[in-house]
This record gives structure tokens, sequence and C-alpha cells, in this order.
């Protein structure tokens, strides 16, 4: 796995390529009202994040390449959507940073509690993210309400809590 000769050049690194790429027409849906194709594609590119990986196992091609870019493309496409938000109505900007903030701080705590980079998939984080998902349909909907931005605040530290602390017990084995 963590062999450096691999290459980076494979099938789990190309699906998460071309999810990087569907960012673009993700955000240009949105921006012109589209919103079926809109979602069309964000739950392509979801399902996507789920296929690669299981590439990387099945094809035995995973590479140390593919433990950052998956992560970052994931980051990437969570910032655009919130940046398309916060473009779209700047009032809910601190509300949907506070919201995502776990999620790109991750990395950081996982080199501070780990030691390396860790992109260790607990039940908690795809908990989270399926968080993310349903707060992101709400904003695309205008459903959201100072009331709800609050609780989604809280929702979403306290749903990543218990992912941080999985991945540092992990760490310690």
């Amino acid at each position: 796995m963590k062999d450096s000769k691999k290459s980076i050049l494979n099938v789990p690194n190309s699906i998460t390529f071309i999810r990087l790429i569907l960012i673009i027409p993700i955000i240009y849906f949105l921006y012109n009202s589209q919103i079926l194709i809109s979602i069309i594609l964000i739950v392509i590119s979801i399902l996507m994040d789920s296929v690669d990986g299981y590439f990387a196992r099945k094809l035995n091609q995973r590479t140390r390449f593919g433990e950052y870019f998956d992560p970052l493309v994931d980051g990437a496409f969570t910032i655009a959507l919130v940046l398309f938000f916060i473009f779209r109505n700047p009032a809910d900007a601190i509300y949907l940073i506070l919201i995502i903030f776990p999620r790109l701080i991750g990395p950081l705590i996982y080199k501070i509690i780990a030691g390396d980079f860790v992109n260790q998939k607990t039940i908690y984080l795809r908990i989270h993210i399926f968080f993310l998902v349903i707060v992101f349909l709400i904003y695309l909907f205008n459903l959201q309400n100072n009331t709800l931005n609050i609780l989604f605040v809280i929702i979403s530290f306290l749903i990543y809590v218990p992912h941080i602390t999985l991945v540092y017990k992990k760490s310690k084995k």
C-alpha cells in the first residue's frame, strides 16, 4: 500500500479525479437554478466516493497519493458547496463554516494524535457526511433558519467528537 513505485494513474485515482471535475458542473447547475441536475450530479459524486475506495482495495491499487487525494477532493467538494451557499446568502456564512469546521480540521487533528495523516472512515464519519448532505439539501431548498443553523452546528460537533476519539484509540494500538 505504501509502495511509492505504484502508479498514481490507476482506477481509484481516476474516479476521484472525475469527482474533482464534477464540482464545476455541479456549481454551474446550482448557480443556474437547475436543482434536479445538480442533485443527480451530487449523488453520482457521492456514489463515486464509495466506489473509488472499493476499487482501491479490490484491485490492490491503494497508493499514498490516493490516501491524500481522496480526502482532498472531499474537502474541495464540501468547500465548493459551502462557498456557493455563502455567495447565495452571506448571512449564513458563519453557520456554514462552523458546520463544516470539524470536517476541515479533521486531517490536522489526525496528524496531531496519530503522528501521520490517517484516513480512517468510522461509522461516525459516515454519519457526519450523511448529516452534511442533509444540511446541504436544506440549504439548497432555502429551508434553513437561525434556530436550525445553531442546531446544525451543535450536531456537527457532537457527531464528529466520537469519530476523533475512535481514530485516537486506533492510533494507540
